[in-house]
């Protein structure tokens, strides 16, 4: 079951603060499915919780944020 759950697990959005439609779609979406987001520790912990049993980040998540940080635009 825990893998099948972990394959459902959203991805990563580069948009820290989205806006417009975007914005709009995300909210309509429970917090459990919306994706990732960089500096949004309160959803992001809710979905690791939801997806792996565990809040804590994991170092991959420590290098993602900050590879969705600094990316270009």
């Amino acid at each position: 079951m825990a893998d099948s759950v972990v394959a459902a697990e959203p991805g990563w959005s580069p948009i820290v603060i989205p806006t417009g439609q975007y914005r709009e779609q995300i909210k309509s979406m429970p917090i459990e499915m919306r994706p990732y987001r960089p500096l949004h520790f309160y959803g992001n912990t809710i979905r690791r919780n939801h997806y792996r049993g565990n809040p804590a980040p994991m170092p991959r998540d420590i290098s993602t944020t900050a590879t969705e940080l600094i990316r270009p635009r």
